[in-house]
């Protein structure tokens, strides 16, 4: 494994018993050159918001649900939405699914996805997507995967509330797992209740690049 310049990499076509494996190998990757994820896992930091402690919780949740399976993670790759230091992640409106634009390529090294408008130009394949969105004092929230190419929903994520009285941020996981022939073009969105002006899509933490959402895809075998 190695990383440099915000990329990393990790062995293609192995074997992990459970998701919580594979993500650790990620975590590692990932935590040992960006700055950003330590800030998400502590939430004993003074300027973190409290609620992302809920990040604790999803990695056990994919191992929980697929402990009993052994899947084989041909390639995958991670894009996320990155704004410049100390700059907002955009704003969201009421009742209404905000995208987050994806517009950096954090790991991609077999050249699976490609970044257009904002969105993620997938290659053919049998895929796992697990998503994160920032949303910023949404009151009722939910983060969702939208198949642009088939002007279709795909799914939503798990159902979240964080009071907009609290000012705090929440980050609700999507995940859908699909098989598909040819390019397929897929977007990001989190859904809120309550939008904020300017920073509804993620507040700044001012402490280097700002990270408000991710995308990772798997490549499973068939």
């Amino acid at each position: 494994m190695s990383a440099n310049d915000e990329k990393f990499t990790l062995p293609s076509g192995s074997v992990y018993s459970n998701w919580g494996e594979w993500a650790a190998l990620v975590i590692g990757a990932i935590d040992s050159e960006l700055g950003w994820l330590p800030r998400w896992l502590e939430s004993d930091r003074p300027d973190v918001p409290a609620n992302l402690e809920e990040l604790r919780y999803v990695l056990p949740l994919l191992s929980a649900c697929v402990a009993a399976l052994e899947i084989t993670i041909m390639k995958a790759f991670v894009v996320r939405h990155k704004e410049n230091q100390n700059t907002n992640g955009g704003s969201t409106s009421n009742d209404t699914y905000n995208k987050h634009s994806l517009n950096d390529e954090l790991y991609d090294p077999d050249s699976l996805v490609s970044l257009s408008g904002g969105d993620a130009v997938v290659n053919a394949g049998t895929w796992l997507f697990i998503g994160f969105g920032a949303v910023y004092r949404p009151n009722a929230n939910h983060a969702a995967l939208y198949d642009v190419s088939a002007s279709a929903r795909l799914t939503t994520g798990v159902d979240s509330y964080s009071d907009a009285a609290l000012a705090v941020t929440a980050h609700a996981p999507v995940l859908y797992a699909m098989s598909f022939t040819g390019t397929k073009t897929i977007r990001l969105e989190v859904w809120t209740q309550t939008g904020a002006g300017g920073n509804g899509l993620g507040v700044p933490s001012n402490k280097g690049v700002e990270t408000y959402a991710l995308l990772i895809g798997l490549q499973l075998a068939p």
